[in-house]
Formats: structure tokens, sequence, C-alpha cells
């Protein structure tokens, strides 16, 4: 995606992520509101240069044996971290074969679902969880459990000074599946 496209991506906020950030988020995320972020973040876009763009599509050849789209959006917002709004992966710059494997199971899981469920994960009711850090590529509206511990990240303190001021106690399924299968085809990569 072009700037301008990323911008208007941005501006939109199709996917809701920072129109829903909860006060944890926002102290994280240095920002007072939600419309603060969104600002930030559209500010944050920028084109790839024709290097990144080369070194982008080279990963991509080593790893596409399937004939399905890509679309990548430049900008320096969630800390510059790696992440996937619906169909588009956001990356600060470009980085390797596993991060892009990665990023694309979380684009096919917002397609499709997750596929590789362990037992060991089960969907559990817990109002309004305390602290929770919103990821874009966990946030499908449920909170998780894996042999009865629950999962995600989870803030430090209630005024955060970055969305790493967090801890797990263990992976949120998306996430896992996203390793797991990083690792299994990413290679050392």
């Amino acid at each position: 995606m072009s700037k301008r496209e990323t911008e208007d991506y941005l501006r939109r906020d199709p996917d809701k992520f920072i129109r829903t950030l909860t006060p944890e988020d926002l102290s994280a995320r240095r920002c007072s509101s939600p419309q603060a972020y969104l600002e930030m973040a559209v500010a944050s876009a920028s084109d790839f240069t024709d290097e990144e763009k080369k070194k982008i599509k080279f990963l991509i050849s080593k790893i596409s044996q399937y004939s399905f789209t890509w679309v990548f959006a430049k900008a320096y917002y969630e800390e510059g971290l790696p992440h996937t709004r619906q169909h588009i992966i956001f990356l600060s710059k470009p980085c390797n074969i596993r991060t892009l494997i990665h990023e694309r199971v979380h684009v096919w899981q917002k397609k499709t679902g997750m596929r590789v469920m362990s037992p060991e994960y089960t969907q559990i009711s817990i109002p309004g969880v305390a602290r929770m850090r919103t990821n874009p590529d966990t946030n499908d509206g449920k909170i998780w459990s894996k042999n009865g511990v629950i999962c995600g990240k989870f803030y430090n303190s209630s005024r955060p000074k970055s969305i790493m001021d967090c801890h797990q106690y263990e992976r949120h399924p998306l996430e896992e599946e996203a390793y797991q299968i990083a690792l299994t085809y990413g290679g050392g990569a």
C-alpha cells in the first residue's frame, strides 16, 4: 500500500482496533484518547523504499508456494511491531521470513479462524479482564485459558509505560498457532 492508502486505512479504522483501546492501552501508547492515537498512527504512515520493496519481494519468493495475495503497509505505530489489521500486514521495516509467515498466519486466521486448536485451550467467560493488552493480532473478542491458566498479555500496572510493559501467563491461541507454523515453515530465518 502507498503512504496515502495506509493513511486512509488507518483513518477509517475499519476493524475498530483503535476505537476500542482501553485506558491502559492508551497509557501504554502514550495517548490521551483513541482519536489522539489514531492521529499518531496516521502520521506514522510512509511509503516503502525501493530497497525495502525488493527485500520483501525476495522473502515472499522464498516462502510463497501458494497464489494468495500479500498486502503490506508501512507505519510506525504499535511501537513498530509487525502486526495485522484485517488482510493487511503492517511493518515499520522489512523483517525476516519467520516474521512474514507469522503475520501471514494472522491474516489467514482473520479470514478462516483458527485451524490447529490444541485441546488444552478453552474459551472462558470472565467479564472485563483487568489490564489485558489489546493486540490487533489476537483481538478475537474471546477470553481463552490453557490448562486453566488465562491466556494473553497483561499490563504490569494500570498506567503502563509502553505496550511491552506487560507479562503473559500463556500465549493466546492465535499467537501460539502463528508461532508454531512460523517455526515449522520459517526455519532458522
